[in-house]
Parts: structure tokens; C-alpha cells; sequence
């Protein structure tokens, strides 16, 4: 393999979430999470977009499932669907991100954790 370069660039100390109406099914998406204070330790968990108002009575609903069982053919509503976890949020709140966006809070915190040690 050979080393690439990254090329430069501005990055906000803000998340920069998708919004619920720019979310594509089948689409990956990510859930980046810390698990401490400081924002130091990140946990990013890939998510593929499955649909809306997926369960019944649902209302604004939007599901996601991992990408992993995703990837496998395991799909909502299926027999081996205990095989996946799936995630509904409000469509108020989808806090995931696209790749590149996810990639910004994961550089933000790099930076920060040299600035802070």
C-alpha cells in the first residue's frame, strides 16, 4: 500500500446532521457518538436508512437498521430480522451524518485531542 495525502480543510466544531427530508433508503449514513466529556473518545456506528413510518401506527418515524446485517440481506419485517438491530428516531431528530460530515467530527476531535494533551 502507499501512503496518500489528505488534503486540507476547514473544519466546524459543530456537527452538521442530514436533515430528515435529504435522507435516502439504502443509503449509509453514520451515528457518531462520544463517550466522554471531552469529546475525545468517539464510537461511530454506520446506519443504513430503511424508510419511514416503518411500524404501524407510526407518524413521522424514521428507521434505520446497522449496516453490518444490512449488508448480510437481513431486512425489516423479515423471519430472520432478529439477526439486525434496528433504530427509529422522530424525524425531528435523525442525528446522523453523511460520510464526509461524519469524517469532520472525527478530524475536529483529533485536533482537539492534541491540543488538549
Amino acid at each position: 500500500m502507499e501512503t496518500v495525502h489528505f488534503p486540507g480543510r476547514d473544519v466546524p466544531p459543530y456537527a452538521e446532521h442530514t436533515v430528515a427530508e435529504d435522507l435516502v433508503e439504502g443509503q449509509t449514513y453514520f451515528s457518531l457518538d462520544f463517550v466522554d466529556r471531552d469529546l475525545h473518545i468517539p464510537a461511530m456506528k454506520p446506519l443504513v436508512f430503511i424508510g419511514r413510518d416503518l411500524g404501524q401506527g407510526d407518524s413521522g418515524m424514521l428507521y434505520f437498521q446497522d449496516a453490518g446485517s444490512h449488508r448480510a440481506g437481513v431486512r425489516f419485517g423479515s423471519r430472520n430480522q432478529d439477526d439486525a438491530d434496528f433504530y427509529y428516531v422522530e424525524k425531528d431528530t435523525p442525528l446522523v451524518d453523511e460520510y464526509e460530515r461524519a469524517l469532520d467530527r472525527l478530524l475536529y476531535c483529533s485536533i482537539s485531542r492534541a491540543r488538549d494533551s
